[in-house]
């Protein structure tokens, strides 16, 4: 506002300066015309019909105007008597500014001044009508009639009033400008500071909130309505936050509560295995219990380190060309101990020369929790189906599973969450779809889950089939 004000102010002082100026310049002009006419010449002379008590402002003791008349050659006239005897230029000096005839100069008492000259041939004197035609002409052999002649016509004026109010009223316009400024510096701060004042209050608010206090109900009450969306995000963003703490805690507790039994088992194995030092048979018992109790918590522990890499392992993400079907036939065989165990069979329909662009470590996760999966909780002598839907990109693995509702499908890829009655085995810990859903989204894809007339199908999308891409 400040440079706009600047900007319009110079342009207001250059027209104020320009128009006085022309004023000036036109009063100066119609003054010399008029002593222009009071100019006539008789004879080879030069007469000036002027009386100095009818322009009392070219006296010596006013000395506001001066005037000079003089020849062509610079022979001084007439002057005035404001200007005590000193020429106004030179002699020879000729007045050359943008403007004709106008200039700038210093005035005999040294104040500054500005002049206009005119030159121009003075009117001859008319005869009289009642002196009456001459007798007789005149002998052009005795007299010939002077030449016209020509003079010179300056005529000044102090500038310095002219001056003097041009810089009030710049120092007016300046001072204008300088309030101007500071009443709107001081309207804006305050106009800030009242507008503002929720947006303080707000920030009050935020400053109590720690990880303790989440979710604590703020209150934007008047925040102005530019605002008003940054403050619906931030209460948004601090549900999100204590969402993802209370997460956090369960995760905590469930992991704690899935390490502690089987570590209370394996005490229990030790203590009954040093009553007992001397029975081989006491002794190979517990030592196939706890390598089982060992098993079941390294699978737990590599799952959880798959969940952590999933967001931070750069390896994970460099999708390679895999052969479908071999991964998948390596997957079941880790886990064929256990479809032998429940007497299930499995159907790979996926074509054995197919080819799919994915990260391979990933891909082999998932993988291996979806055939431990449904090797866990499928029902005895049940059949899992693999399929691969190439159009799509999709992996479709689908086993009966009678005990689930459809009200389950949402917890299906939580952390830690088992059915009561279907997912209660304690060979798993609750890890695998949430591990084949988080692997998915590591490579763009996602893993959803349907149920059909008691039958599960998990579907695991974004394998780009033959390393076509989308």
């Amino acid at each position: 506002m400040g440079a706009l004000l600047l900007v319009a102010g110079l342009l207001v002082d250059q027209e104020i300066e320009r128009r006085t100026l022309s004023d000036f310049d036109a009063a100066l002009e119609e003054r010399a015309r008029a002593l222009a006419g009071m100019l006539e010449q008789e004879e080879g002379q030069v007469l000036l019909e002027f009386e100095p008590r009818e322009y009392p402002e070219f006296l010596r003791q006013n000395a506001a105007d001066y005037f000079e008349v003089r020849t062509s050659d610079g022979r001084t006239l007439y002057l005035s008597d404001s200007a005590a005897g000193q020429s106004l230029l030179p002699a020879g000096a000729r007045i050359t500014a943008k403007h004709p005839g106008i200039r700038n100069l210093h005035l005999p008492d040294g104040r500054r001044g500005r002049a206009i000259l005119l030159r121009f041939q003075p009117r001859a004197e008319q005869p009289d009508e009642d002196e009456g035609p001459p007798t007789s002409p005149p002998d052009p052999t005795t007299s010939m009639p002077p030449a016209p002649l020509t003079v010179e016509l300056i005529v000044a004026r102090e500038r310095e009033s002219l001056d003097s109010f041009v810089a009030r009223v710049r120092s007016a316009a300046t001072f204008i400008v300088v309030m101007l400024l500071a009443a709107t510096a001081a309207i804006i701060a305050w106009t800030l500071r009242r507008e503002l004042a929720p947006v303080r209050s707000f920030a009050a608010q935020l400053t109590q909130i720690d990880a303790e206090s989440l979710d604590t109900p703020l209150e934007p009450t008047g925040l102005p309505a530019e605002l008003a969306p940054i403050a619906a995000r931030v209460e948004e963003l601090l549900r999100r936050l204590h969402a993802s703490f209370e997460r956090e805690r369960a995760f905590s507790t469930q992991l704690a509560h899935e390490l502690r039994t089987p570590l209370a088992e394996l005490r229990a194995i030790v203590d009954v295995a040093l009553r007992w030092p001397d029975d081989p048979r006491e002794l190979a018992l517990a030592l196939q219990e706890a390598g089982s109790i060992q098993s079941q918590m390294q699978g737990l522990i590599v799952n959880l380190l798959a969940l952590a890499r999933s967001g931070a392992d750069a390896e994970l993400s460099r999708p390679q060309f895999v052969d479908l079907y071999t991964a998948i036939e390596r997957a079941l065989g880790a886990a064929q101990r256990r479809f032998d165990a429940r007497a299930i069979s499995v159907e790979n329909g996926v074509a054995r020369d197919q080819a799919v662009l994915a990260p391979p470590e990933a891909l082999e996760l998932v993988l291996s929790n979806l055939a431990v999966n449904s090797a866990l909780y499928a029902p005895p002598q049940s059949q899992v189906r693999i399929r691969f839907d190439a159009t799509a990109g999709t992996l479709l693995w689908t086993n009966p599973a009678p005990d689930l509702e459809a009200s389950d499908l949402e917890h299906l890829f939580a952390r830690f969450w088992r059915k009561s009655k279907a997912r209660s085995t304690g060979d798993h810990a609750g890890l695998g779809l949430c591990l084949v859903r988080s692997m998915a989204r590591h490579w763009g894809g996602e893993a959803s889950a349907t149920l059909d007339r008691g039958e599960l199908r998990v579907a695991v999308s974004g394998l780009k089939p033959d390393g076509r891409s989308d």
